[in-house]
């Protein structure tokens, strides 16, 4: 036995000690491993309604999550541990989640006494085997290369064989019926043995019985996820210092930027972010680029990289080229992201029959390409029974623009621009289109449609164009604009947080180089921002109520009005607030009661005589009192503002005309659109 397991281990470990990178450069197994995590629970056995999915759970922000509230009963085990306590185990993931490696660092582990110690590992890839001849004892007599079958099968009812059998689902479809009869046959001859097997998906041909147990691959978490970044870049540089910079200047790009750090969760995607960086020395500056990349390794070259030719599907999946799969999948993403309730997931009949209804197939024939698309891809998945989506949404939303800039239905896509869940298609559909103007122009007819029903909010834009030609500011108007938008938006929320955000920076971005466009405007805006922010715990309405409700810091008391409004130089103003401060008792520690007490009573008719004045002099410090569905429709507006900016300065061919005409008119109300047009 040891002599074979020595001979055996170390023909084995200078096979699969090493891994092959993107960049064909070869490392070693533990160099770059990250320990996998297995769901001991198969995501598609789980049974639950879509509700029950999407309950609680953001899916623009928290995709990958998708359905764990409804299974918080799942368990993430390292399969390390698994394997040690479950002797028979079928290993199931997507393309490129880990599997193979997996193995390879279980049958290397073997060798090194550090997983099962004294067991003799055989790894065998099915991909190199003849289907036709498949004989499971042969293949592990051949490769331990003993004289006699005998001493094999000796060793093997002894139980001291750890056997991997890697990708099932790599085997010719004619021929999987009868693979999986042997492997049943051969477990129940020799049961005392290991075995674990990887398929991408389960089929109803690898069905394995009792005593087998099912578990799935999860997703890279952050942690793995930095970890394999680490590891990655060490193996792949000779130069620790080199790796090391490269690898603290990729995490802090992937922080942040949510999402390729979304997309970068399985080992085969986030080594090709990996490498990519690595030849850039940046993320590529158009994500489509990169999204590219990785759905032609996931449709096409990672198996032809391998070798693998693969009988997936029925013959009408078998015939379409890569173009058609690529338009298959744009259309089934535009129908479910067109559903604003639920954009991601859907029932199987329902994805069943776009793909029957794009295809001209019936409902029967698009089954078996619908498992095609999961088994041979990976880019839709079940997330639990009878429910699909896309694998990530990253590619849901690259698939949508695809299909829009394939129509060349322009006018359609621009009417989703006010829909918070259209953002990163816009985005991408400014980045691939060639040229932008149309589209930018489009979406700019439509955001400003958005408020034309509303009179109230007509009136709030003239407010908001009123302020900003009152301020002396070497700013672009549109910026101004969009600063006195964010304040009143901003009602309920951190002003400085909400306007590190704000529109009026992507506007001017390159002058203004605070993090608030606030403190850049000449200082008369500035100190009416401070006039008219809200101090959260009370209700007061200005800054002058923050140092009422603090009076025993001596540097908040009633002269910071006149402080804040000195240089204003509006006399009236000042006189004014002088006499609403001696309006106020006396404020010391003596007194305090007593103050809280004329305050009890006469506070809130103070603040609204203080509204007033600022309302009169400074225009500033309107109660607007939007209702909900108002404020929740500004929100979206100015967001539809914001991403316009954005895609302007997010694509390179967008006319200058264009772009100035577009800035121009940002943030007006209709009649001063109509009335620059009419000019020009």
């Amino acid at each position: 036995m040891q002599k074979v397991r020595s001979h055996h281990c170390s023909k084995l470990e200078r096979k699969y000690s090493k891994i092959r990178l993107f960049n064909l450069q070869q490392v070693e197994v533990d160099k770059l491993y990250v320990e996998v995590y297995l769901l001991e629970r198969v995501t598609s056995r789980f049974r639950a309604e879509i509700e029950d999915l999407l309950n609680g759970v953001d899916p623009l922000r928290y995709f990958d999550r998708l359905g764990l509230g409804a299974r918080q009963s799942d368990k993430r085990a390292q399969g390390l541990e698994i394997a040690r306590r479950l002797d028979k185990l079928m290993v199931l993931g997507k393309p490129g989640a880990g599997k193979s490696t997996f193995l390879q660092h279980l049958a290397v582990a073997c060798c090194r006494g550090e997983f099962l110690p004294g067991h003799i590992p055989v790894l065998i890839a099915l991909r190199d085997v003849d289907a036709s001849q498949f004989d499971l004892l042969r293949l592990i007599h051949q490769a331990l290369r003993l004289p006699e079958q005998q001493q094999t099968e000796q060793i093997l009812k002894q139980g001291w064989v750890l056997i991997l059998l890697d990708g099932l689902d790599e085997v010719s479809s004619q021929f999987r019926k009868s693979v999986r009869n042997q492997i049943v046959k051969f477990v129940e001859d020799y049961d005392q043995n290991h075995i674990i097997l990887t398929c991408r998906t389960q089929t109803t041909e690898y069905n394995l019985p009792t005593p087998f147990e099912y578990v799935e691959v999860a997703d890279f978490s952050p942690e793995q996820v930095r970890i394999f970044v680490e590891n990655w870049f060490t193996a792949s540089f000779t130069d620790p210092k080199q790796g090391t910079a490269l690898k603290e200047q990729f995490l802090e790009k992937l922080e942040s930027n949510r999402q390729i750090a979304d997309l970068a969760v399985t080992p085969i995607l986030l080594s090709l972010t990996c490498s990519v960086f690595s030849d850039l020395q940046d993320l590529p500056k158009q994500r489509s680029a990169l999204y590219r990349d990785g759905l032609n390794l996931l449709l096409k070259q990672w198996d032809e990289d391998r070798e693998i030719t693969r009988e997936v599907g029925n013959g009408i999946y078998r015939q379409l080229t890569l173009e058609q799969k690529e338009k298959l999948l744009s259309e089934l993403a535009f129908r479910k992201f067109q559903q604003l309730e639920n954009f991601v997931l859907f029932e199987q009949q329902e994805i069943e029959g776009y793909i029957a209804e794009h295809l001209q197939i019936s409902s029967t024939d698009s089954s078996p390409v619908l498992k095609a698309i999961e088994t041979q891809h990976g880019l839709l998945i079940e997330r639990a029974q009878r429910i699909w989506s896309f694998s990530h949404l990253t590619f849901q939303e690259y698939f949508t623009a695809c299909h829009y800039l394939q129509s060349r239905d322009l006018p359609a896509l621009a009417t989703h621009v006010i829909e918070p869940p259209w953002r990163e298609v816009f985005l991408l559909a400014t980045e691939m289109l060639q040229p932008t103007d149309r589209l930018v122009q489009l979406m700019k007819q439509q955001i400003d449609r958005a408020l034309v029903e509303s009179a109230k909010l007509q009136e709030f834009l003239t407010w908001v164009e009123q302020k900003s030609t009152s301020v002396q500011a070497p700013y672009k108007p549109a910026a101004i604009r969009a600063f006195y938008f964010a304040i009143v938006l901003a009602h309920g929320f951190d002003i400085e947080r909400t306007l590190s955000d704000a529109l009026a920076l992507a506007l001017d971005r390159d002058r203004n180089r605070d993090y608030t466009l606030a403190l850049a405007l000449d200082r008369n805006l500035t100190q009416e921002c401070a006039l008219f922010a809200r101090e959260r715990s009370h209700t007061y309405a200005l800054a002058l109520g923050y140092s009422l409700n603090h009076p025993r810091n001596r540097s908040l008391d009633i002269k910071l009005a006149q402080t804040l409004v000195r240089t204003l130089n509006k006399p009236e103003l000042d006189r004014n607030l002088q006499m609403l401060g001696n309006q106020l008792p006396h404020i010391s520690e003596d007194n305090w009661e007593n103050f809280q007490q004329w305050w009890q009573i006469n506070g809130q008719a103070w603040i609204k005589q203080l509204r007033a004045v600022i309302i009169d002099y400074c225009n500033i410090g309107h109660d607007w009192q939007f209702s909900n569905e108002q404020h929740q429709l500004l929100r979206h507006y100015y967001d539809a503002n914001k991403l316009l900016v954005d895609c302007l300065n997010n694509s390179c061919t967008v006319n200058n005309e264009v772009r100035m005409e577009i800035e121009e008119t940002l943030l007006l109300p209709i009649a001063e659109i109509e009335k620059l047009g009419s000019c020009a």
